[in-house]
């Protein structure tokens, strides 16, 4: 084999090894770090199902009064002060249950460190917005 085959071929190999090697070095330098799992909470299991219920019932009356409500739109009749009322019942069964939902954010947070509220509020609309399109998906 002469010699400028062989440089040829010394040239590709060389060109090959360095592609290779720069290959491997991007694909090291920019996978993400691994995120250790987030600390588990430790909270009162028996206190989260009790707020929990507490909320499922606020829950119920709200909708419960938004059917009145849209009932009483429904009506043949229109008598404007049973809709008002109607409509002032609706928003404080509303107000009652943001105000259970918030009560219970409290607590949970009273139960977590820094780096958990951290984690956990910040991916709190997003898992809320996840959970509300699964919900609907299934209708």
């Amino acid at each position: 084999m002469n010699n400028r085959w062989r440089d040829l071929i010394l040239i590709c190999s060389l060109l090959f090894n360095l592609f290779l090697a720069g290959f491997i070095f991007y694909h090291l330098a920019t996978r993400p770090i691994p995120q250790p799992p987030p600390p588990r909470i430790d909270i009162n299991r028996e206190q989260m199902r009790e707020r929990h219920q507490e909320i499922r019932m606020k829950r119920a009356e709200f909708i419960q009064q938004k059917k009145r409500f849209t009932n009483a739109l429904a009506a043949a009749e229109i008598n404007e002060f049973e809709l008002r009322e109607q409509l002032d019942i609706l928003l404080q069964r509303q107000i009652e249950m943001e105000r259970e939902i918030g009560l219970n954010l409290i607590e949970m947070r009273k139960n977590m460190n820094d780096v958990q509220a951290e984690q956990f509020f910040r991916r709190f609309p997003q898992d809320m917005r996840e959970r509300h399109d699964m919900l609907h998906k299934r209708r």
